[in-house]
């Protein structure tokens, strides 16, 4: 009987340090990847946007004011997110649908994030200069027309 408690013993030993080790190496890898994702999504957010809105934010939104988040489970787009000033932010999802290079199948999506007067968020797709444009010019309006939410801002990847 001890031989078998001493062999039990021994497995389960075993047992724990080998799944601290996978545990180890998983965690390593989930590390580099989440790096990898949000070096990846900040510079795909910054050409995209710097090619897409030369005229407006190429002029004074730089590289590096991005700040990228890796894909999760419940979202498997890349996101980056830039701080425009005066509460306005910007956000840059993009998905690919299986290929490396940004100028095949990568669907963008450009949001403007701006305060509501009643303290939420109104959350504008953004397509084109002109849209940017005419969103930027009814930012004063004083009235909540109910278009913001507590939105999905407290379900982004980067919370």
């Amino acid at each position: 009987m001890a031989q078998t408690d001493t062999a039990f013993t021994h497995l389960m030993e075993l047992a724990a340090d080998y799944r601290r080790r996978t545990d180890h190496t998983l965690a390593e890898r989930r590390r580099s990847r989440e790096a990898y994702e949000r070096q990846a999504a900040a510079i795909t957010a910054s050409n995209f946007v710097l090619n897409r809105f030369w005229s407006l934010l190429g002029k004074v939104l730089p590289a590096e004011a991005w700040q990228g988040y890796p894909s999760s489970v419940r979202d498997p787009r890349t996101t980056a997110v830039a701080h425009l000033g005066a509460g306005l932010f910007l956000m840059h999802s993009a998905k690919r649908d299986g290929c490396g290079d940004d100028e095949c199948g990568c669907r963008h999506t450009v949001t403007l994030l701006r305060p509501c007067r009643c303290g939420d968020y109104i959350e504008d797709v953004v397509d084109t200069e002109y849209d940017l444009a005419f969103i930027l010019s009814s930012i004063d309006d004083t009235t909540c027309v109910g278009l913001c939410t507590p939105s999905g801002w407290h379900e982004a990847p980067w919370e």
